[in-house]
């Protein structure tokens, strides 16, 4: 006896010394890796886990995994549109955010905080936020994040009404995330593109349902499909076929959804999927089958607590009530109804209300109420007709921009691979040309036999070569440049060697669709008249034309000449603005003669590069080689139409006023990229 007490003592003590060793950071970050899996899967209970673990004392001294239960919590909420702890959720991740520094969380907490600002339509700020979540996200490189951020501004654009923002934002963030498939990131995005089509768009919306169905065979192929997923893809599938009158399928897809619900214990995707089944049996007027779908959807709108969801459930109700005749019932789910504030009702919603109001009062037998209630619905359904009238026009709209420029993109592709044939010609012609007059020079020399005729030939031969020199010269070199060449001060033919310089790449917008547009001979014409202009303004500046090709072109400033850095960016900065002026009255004259205009881009960049005569003894070329080049490409093509942006390499050399931060630009190797404001000369 004394022994079974002694090994019980033993035992206890050891499950004490367990209990205050505690839980190891090992074991946490494992309970809550499966609380995000069950968010997926079965929410109540990764819910249940969430709580179980807030409740062990040593999740505290892990800020870290304190902030991931945090977030959990807060997208266990989104899920199940339940938002009564996301505003203090949100207060203890802030609180927690300068312990960790960790931009990935800063996203996170940016991401939650949309998400209830979007429930709640309390948008103002929501804006700046996304902006600093997808700053961070492109200095991540976290692709996925990059796209769920796009998304949520396409979110924010379409509750400000602006569908033309709100469709390029969607389609900017499948575009990111398309080649992924199988990840949460290419399921939130896919889904909230297709809504949007499904809402609004009605020449996509075939696309839409596509989109949808797609998901749902991913979701279901899945090695391990996550239910709750899939049933708000199921969900969303089978309202699209409602609308489209595709009632069989839409009470499979509702069928399946309620299965899925069920198995998930998700309430709320349960009084939808009822509901929804309930609104096709109406629009069959099959009201007394309607019924008792109606009433499971209330039941389990009322386990959510949510009150809106609750009046909804209790409308429907009322409406199939009243459908039936029995005004009794009818009124007792009113009273539900009517205690909704008028003023937070969106406008279909106040509609329906009167017209539920209007109805049961004819049942009853009070006409007067009935013909108040009738009158103030058909003016709320004046409004109503308007709004989504206002609506379609810039879904509409949005749409026309989009697939407009879209095929003027085409024809100007078209027209620059013209373009770039007849510049290709026009280059081997002026070879040709430049060794005929060479050939003819030499040859003069060699026949010569009077002195004084030799003497003045060879002047005249001079003086056309000189002229030939500085023809080709002047094409690519600066005037003060190709003078310091011909007079001898300067060789071009030196050894290369490393010196620092400055780059500015710039291209026409949409070039290739222009071509495709107006053709060969008026791209041709037009880009014979863009390239002198932006090459005298490059040679006035003191920069070397480098390269050009389709609607792009190098400059560098720096080389041949010498230039100090200072004076090499400002130049180059100068040279910018004078070619963003210039090609804005040259729009002004293309509009007028071809119907057309351009938008130009340029980066620019400032690093060390390999500078002088490069290639074979037989065809050499004045160039400069090193990272600025791709560095100078990439930084013009993060821009948009009209943009002129520096690296903060070349930045360093200008005066801070003229700079202002951009968003949404990648950093580069050399620090934050700028937008360039209008400098003064």
């Amino acid at each position: 006896m004394l022994r079974f007490v002694n090994i019980a003592a033993l035992l206890a003590g050891l499950f004490l010394a367990t209990l205050a060793f505690g839980q190891s950071r090992e074991q946490i970050s494992q309970e809550l890796d499966q609380a995000k899996d069950l968010l997926h899967d079965i929410p109540e209970k990764a819910r249940t886990l969430l709580d179980k673990i807030g409740a062990w004392p040593d999740l505290k001294d892990h800020p870290d995994l304190l902030f991931k239960k945090i977030h959990l919590l807060m997208d266990y909420e989104s899920r199940v549109k339940v938002f009564t702890q996301t505003e203090a959720l949100l207060e203890e991740g802030a609180r927690l955010l300068p312990q960790l520094n960790d931009p990935k969380a800063e996203i996170d907490l940016l991401l939650a905080q949309a998400a209830y600002a979007f429930e709640g339509e309390k948008i103002d700020g929501i804006g700046t936020a996304l902006d600093r979540a997808y700053d961070l996200s492109l200095k991540l490189g976290d692709v996925e994040s990059q796209a769920i951020i796009l998304s949520e501004q396409g979110n924010l654009d379409r509750m400000e009404l602006n569908y033309q923002g709100a469709l390029i934002q969607y389609l900017q963030a499948y575009e990111l995330i398309k080649s992924r498939p199988m990840t949460d990131a290419y399921a939130r995005v896919t889904n909230q593109l297709a809504v949007f089509y499904l809402d609004g768009l009605t020449v996509r919306y075939d696309e839409g349902i596509q989109l949808l169905e797609e998901l749902v065979q991913q979701a279901e192929a899945s090695p391990k499909p996550r239910r709750q997923d899939l049933q708000i893809f199921v969900s969303n599938l089978g309202s699209a076929y409602a609308e489209k009158g595709l009632h069989d399928k839409a009470r499979k897809s509702f069928e399946r959804g309620i299965q899925l619900a069920y198995e998930i214990e998700d309430w709320t995707g349960l009084a939808y999927c009822q509901g929804y089944i309930g609104g096709v049996l109406l629009r069959e007027k099959k009201w007394a089958e309607a019924l008792p779908y109606f009433k499971k959807s209330h039941q389990y709108f009322l386990k959510t607590k949510n009150r809106a969801m609750i009046i909804n459930g209790a409308q429907r109700l009322m409406s199939a009530y009243l459908e039936l005749g029995q005004a009794q019932a009818a009124a007792e789910y009113w009273k539900i109804v009517q205690s909704a504030p008028e003023k937070m009702l969106p406008l279909d919603q106040r509609v329906e209300h009167m017209r539920l109001k209007g109805r049961l009062a004819a049942l009853q037998g009070r006409w007067k109420e009935a013909y108040e209630a009738f009158e103030q619905m058909n003016r709320l359904e004046v409004k109503k007709n308007a709004q989504k009238n206002a609506d379609s026009a810039r879904y509409y709209t949005a749409l026309f921009n989009l697939e407009h420029k879209a095929q003027e993109n085409r024809r100007l592709e078209q027209k620059g691979r013209m373009q770039v044939m007849h510049l290709e010609n026009r280059r081997k012609q002026g070879e040709v040309l430049s060794w005929i007059l060479i050939s003819v020079s030499v040859i003069a020399m060699i026949f010569a036999v009077d002195f004084f005729r030799v003497r003045k030939r060879r002047r005249k031969i001079q003086d056309l070569m000189d002229s030939v020199h500085k023809s080709l010269l002047q094409r690519y070199l600066p005037t003060q440049t190709v003078e310091a060449v011909l007079a001898g001060q300067q060789r071009l033919d030196e050894e290369p060697v490393h010196k620092i310089v400055s780059f500015l790449h710039c291209e026409l917008c949409d070039f290739t669709r222009a071509t495709e547009l107006l053709g060969p001979l008026r791209m041709g014409r037009i880009l014979n008249v863009y390239l002198n202009e932006m090459m005298e303004i490059i040679g006035r500046e003191g920069g070397m034309i480098d390269s050009f090709v389709n609607g792009s072109l190098l400059a560098v400033f720096g080389a041949p000449s010498t230039l100090p850095v200072e004076q090499q960016a400002q130049a180059a900065v100068r040279c910018a603005r004078l070619m963003q002026d210039k090609l804005q009255e040259l729009n002004r004259n293309w509009q007028r003669t071809d119907g057309w205009v351009f938008a130009m881009r340029i980066g620019m960049h400032q690093s060390e590069s390999l500078v002088g005569c490069l290639g074979p003894q037989t065809r050499k070329e004045y160039t400069a080689l090193g990272p600025g080049v791709e560095t100078a490409q990439h930084i013009c093509g993060r821009g948009a139409p009209g943009d002129t942006l520096v690296s903060a390499a070349l930045a360093t050399h200008l005066e801070a006023g003229n700079l202002q931060s951009r968003n949404r630009l990648r950093s580069g190797q050399d620090g934050e990229i700028y937008t360039l404001l209008r400098a003064s000369a």
